[in-house]
């Protein structure tokens, strides 16, 4: 009786130590490290420290629950870290190739910012970690846990990519002619697909001179190139300006009329010096004059 009293005593002191030994035998941390700040579309990598003081026969084992929101984020292991380690089920886990001893391991995962998500924050966490060492012996950890704050509260920053104007319906007109710029506007164009229309914000040029308004712009037979800007991008059209159907004055009409050339008489140097109506009338006088009077 004694004896199995003395043998029993020695097993369980034998357990115990080793029991302690086992424990002992594992000193480490688990940390969690990323960025604190990103914007949806945003890839940046989580990291998983694993800090390792002592370990007899090298800690080989992890094995933690991963917890994050799915509608905001996708975690995969990164292709960088062991092969050994995979997401299932909610649970992050694998062994190293190598058991650490001492020394540092790090797990890396890819964590992807959904686009279009309108959440604030998103929180990556690690709870129920333990890790294993070759002889089987596990060590609890304590949870660790990441929060992300999400830019713009979820929007993506957009970025001016073009202008683009809306022509007048008319860019072609005669001279004399009015423009009408009422059916022309300019919309920017963002990154993110929106459009903004900018058109009482932009500086206007007028054949490279910057202009407070297109109306009332000298509208002379020819080209004129009409220009928009805005916050750095441009964009520009022409106009056309033609000659008048209708001449007036010594345009070279010959339409008729006392004021035409079609009734003039102009001499050598192109000074005008009776008109041909004038000339009949003179004549008709004479003729007159001679018959009644005898005057010449």
């Amino acid at each position: 009786m004694k004896i199995k009293t003395i043998v029993s005593c020695i097993v369980m002191c034998i357990l115990i130590l080793i029991g302690v030994q086992s424990n002992a035998a594992i000193e480490a941390s688990v940390t969690g490290s990323c960025p604190t700040e990103a914007k949806p579309g945003d890839k940046i990598t989580f990291n998983v420290n694993i800090n390792v003081t002592s370990a007899g026969s090298g800690i080989d084992g992890f094995v933690a629950e991963l917890e994050y929101p799915s509608d905001i984020l996708t975690i995969n292991v990164a292709s960088s870290s062991s092969s050994d380690f995979f997401i299932m089920d909610g649970m992050l886990m694998g062994a190293f190739d190598d058991a650490i001893k001492s020394g540092t391991k790090t797990i890396a995962l890819d964590v992807q910012i959904k686009e279009g998500v309108s959440a604030e924050s998103a929180t990556i966490k690690l709870s129920g970690i333990e890790l294993t060492d070759l002889d089987k012996t596990t060590k609890d950890m304590a949870s660790i846990s990441k929060t992300i704050s999400l830019k713009s509260s979820g929007e993506s920053e957009a970025t001016l990519t073009e202008i683009v104007i809306t022509k007048p319906s008319k860019t072609t007109v005669k001279v004399g002619e009015n423009l009408d710029v009422s059916s022309m506007k300019v919309t920017a164009k963002y990154s993110d697909g929106s459009t903004k229309d900018v058109t009482s914000l932009c500086k206007w040029y007028w054949d490279g001179k910057e202009v407070s308004s297109l109306n009332g712009q000298s509208l002379t037979q020819g080209t004129h190139t009409v220009k928009a800007v805005y916050e750095g991008k441009e964009d520009s059209f022409t106009i056309t300006v033609e000659a008048s159907s209708t001449g007036s004055g010594n345009s070279g009409s010959t339409t008729g009329g006392d004021n035409t050339t079609a009734n003039k008489v102009i001499d050598k140097a192109g000074l005008e010096i009776i008109t041909i109506p004038g000339i009949m009338l003179a004549i008709a006088v004479a003729v007159i004059s001679y018959k009644k009077y005898k005057m010449f």
